[in-house]
């Protein structure tokens, strides 16, 4: 049964609005199963050092894809800042790639958001990331430049470099 390991590496945030203690969440739902996990909560000041590890056993690589919903937290209820779907045919089977996503807003058309991910697709039962570097067919944004492009050839020393610093 194939296996994504996914490591949310953080978010980019696009609008400089924020203070580093304002506080948000986010969540990964698996959209086969429905399943999703608990929200987790960080402040601004934590956006590039998230580094949390998951992984979503999937049944046909053809169907799947997952979720990633970004909120502000507020006092009664969180609000909705913008979503991602990443389609698990979009990615390379047992091949590790760094993406930068632009993450969908409901009000805004401009760049707002990023999701900053290390996504491995495996149906070989190694251990996670430890696959060759791969090539995304997602849709990315251009660290220096913000803009959107269809993808990116990601580059093996900074694949290491995320790898590392999350403990794989």
């Amino acid at each position: 049964m194939p296996t994504l390991f996914l490591c949310l590496d953080g978010f980019t945030f696009y609008d400089k609005d924020h203070k580093p203690d304002e506080k948000f969440a986010y969540k990964i739902i698996n959209t086969q199963t429905g399943k999703s996990s608990a929200k987790k909560t960080f402040s601004y000041g934590e956006t590039h050092d998230l580094r949390d590890p998951f992984h979503i056993r999937v049944n046909s690589i053809n169907n799947q894809s997952f979720r990633i919903i970004l909120y502000k937290k507020g006092l009664l209820k969180d609000h909705l800042l913008a979503k991602v779907k990443i389609h698990l045919s979009d990615l390379e089977i047992n091949r590790v790639s760094i993406d930068t996503v632009p993450m969908n807003t409901e009000k805004v058309q401009s760049l707002q958001y990023a999701a900053n991910l290390i996504l491995h697709l495996s149906d070989d039962d190694c251990r996670p990331y430890s696959a060759p570097i791969g090539h995304s067919n997602l849709r990315q944004v251009s660290v220096k430049s913000s803009q959107i492009s269809s993808n990116v050839n990601n580059q093996s020393d900074a694949v290491n470099h995320n790898l590392l610093s999350i403990g794989f």
